[in-house]
């Protein structure tokens, strides 16, 4: 028998009227003004070009990156000052070799050895310098608005992109890895006794990221209501929505005896029983009404290292990373 515990993107928008082909707008693309002016003006363009029933079929997040990389994609084309010869570039409709111009200008510049090979330094940086998989990930994300825009084919299906990402990316895509938070940290930071709401908070999102193995989105969306006890200690957590579950269809998942007693010592002592399952802390110490931020989890992550003299790369991800190797060292199968 279960009882509730204690006892208790915004839709995709509607498509719009019909528009004219996007190719319509290409003489409108070349404005020249300030970046302030080219953002508003990129905002404007990219709400026309793009339709918007096909990109609300992305997550919001996915939603928010495409436009992103749309005013940054924008507003380097116009800025004749980013071009050799001065002059600002068409941003739409797409070609591969403004893209492939765009992709060496986010990147180190090629240097040449003694033995005439050329290479894209990993050591170098600038202003507009970005990682290489971010450069990558612009490209994407680029495909993907012409795409969403109505274009049939690829344009960035060409030899001379798949050039420009193996020249950029050789040896510049060495990973920086998260480390994981174990069992065996959770333990040690339960054997310590603490009735500050600060670090309460701190080791329930631990529990239960590393029990249920969340993201820490999934953590902080997590409510009061989602969480059931059963009569024998084991809980049970209700994921709505994630990265995985993205249509609200959501899972059902089990937490051990140990990680539901303590998030009770969390929400009793924050005095929660609804809403949000963590909340900020105000200036007087106590829970108010809003969510921590996916940031606060990292942040939470940290100080636990810190506490336990854990010493690594320790990120908001740890304890669900931690709780997969914990998995895998007592041979369960991720499959």
């Amino acid at each position: 028998m279960h009882s509730t515990f204690f006892g208790a993107q915004r839709g995709a928008a509607a498509a719009g009227a019909a528009m004219k082909p996007p190719a319509a707008y290409v003489g409108e693309l070349l404005p020249r003004g300030s970046s302030a002016l080219r953002k508003a003006e990129a905002r404007a363009t990219y709400d026309r070009l793009v339709l918007r029933h096909r990109i609300g079929a992305y997550a919001a997040h996915t939603q928010r990156a495409l436009r992103t990389v749309w005013y940054r994609w924008y507003d380097w084309c116009l800025d004749g000052t980013q071009h050799d010869d001065g002059q600002p570039r068409r941003p739409w409709p797409l070609d591969a070799a403004t893209v492939v111009q765009f992709m060496y200008a986010c990147s180190p510049p090629l240097r040449e050895r003694k033995d005439s090979t050329r290479y894209c330094s990993a050591r170098e940086g600038g202003p507009n310098v970005r990682a290489a998989r971010t450069v990558l990930r612009y490209v994407s994300c680029l495909r993907m608005n012409h795409k969403a825009a109505g274009h049939a084919g690829d344009p960035l299906a060409h030899p001379d992109i798949d050039a420009a990402r193996l020249t950029l990316c050789r040896g510049r895509r060495a990973t920086n890895p998260k480390d994981p938070l174990l069992l065996e940290h959770l333990e040690r930071l339960l054997a310590r006794p603490t009735h500050l709401l600060l670090a309460l908070r701190d080791r329930a999102m631990f529990a239960i990221g590393w029990n249920a193995l969340l993201r820490r989105s999934e953590i902080v969306a997590l409510r009061f209501e989602d969480l059931e006890v059963d009569d024998d200690g084991w809980g049970t957590l209700q994921i709505r929505a994630s990265k995985t579950h993205q249509g609200g269809e959501g899972a059902v998942l089990a937490l051990e005896p140990f990680v539901v007693q303590t998030l009770k010592e969390w929400l009793i002592a924050g005095e929660t029983n609804h809403g949000f399952l963590f909340r900020r802390l105000e200036r007087n110490g106590r829970p108010g009404a809003d969510p921590v931020g996916a940031r606060e989890v990292a942040e939470a992550f940290k100080r636990i290292a810190r506490e336990l003299r854990v010493k690594g790369n320790i990120a908001g991800h740890s304890a669900r990373i931690g709780g997969t190797h914990d998995l895998v060292a007592e041979g369960e199968s991720l499959a």
